[in-house]
């Protein structure tokens, strides 16, 4: 099983195996996973190594900036970390569409909502009205025709949530995406600001 360690986009740490592992897969499935998996384990693992040497570069450059003041060379590391996030996320979504068309429909529905819940936390939390038709399940004392309009309330519940959840994914990756940009502005307008300070001290040095 692979490590994944670090935030970043959403679903960039999700590990399939672990998810697969958690279901009770119909005989004969596994075989049809198999190649599917490794495949997405080989691909993440290039990914890894390609993100601990960039680590590695970074700490360099962060240790030659400490000395010479000048962190131009440490920040411009961001966005290579931030685009190596997204083929990790890009690679789960990929494989996880795979494994999703090679499982069962039951099991390729159960998957699928699992991954999308562990991608979008935030979004798939439980909500106030999902916890009021738990709890009325629960009761011991409806009458048929109350348990018929509880199922009705359900099944609307679940229809307009799967819409509204897969709107709210979108507007996470948007959201995501916007709040990257956003730091790589303000982290340019600081590297501008430092190298304004540093030629400021020099003229004052001459």
């Amino acid at each position: 099983m692979i490590n994944f360690m670090g935030g970043g986009p959403a679903g960039e740490r999700v590990d399939l195996i672990r998810i697969l592992s958690q279901l009770s897969l119909p005989a004969g499935t596994q075989g049809k996973l198999d190649p599917i998996l490794d495949a997405w384990e080989l691909d993440i693992d290039a990914r890894l190594k390609e993100r601990t040497a960039l680590q590695t570069r970074q700490r360099d450059a962060m240790k030659e900036g400490a000395k010479n003041q000048d962190f131009s060379g440490f920040m411009k590391f961001q966005d290579e970390q931030y685009e190596q996030a997204l083929k990790m996320r890009d690679i789960n979504r990929a494989f996880a569409r795979q494994v999703t068309d090679a499982l069962p429909p039951d099991s390729a529905g159960k998957f699928d909502l699992e991954f999308r819940k562990q991608s979008f936390p935030n979004v798939y939390r439980q909500r106030y009205s999902a916890k009021a038709i738990l709890a009325a399940e629960k009761f011991d004392d409806l009458s048929a025709a109350q348990q018929k309009d509880l199922a009705m309330i359900k099944a609307s519940y679940e229809k307009d949530g799967e819409v509204i959840n897969r709107r709210a994914e979108q507007a996470a990756d948007q959201q995501e995406a916007d709040s990257h940009k956003q730091q790589a502005a303000d982290a340019q307008g600081q590297r501008r600001g430092r190298h304004d300070v540093f030629n400021l001290a020099d003229d004052g040095r001459q």
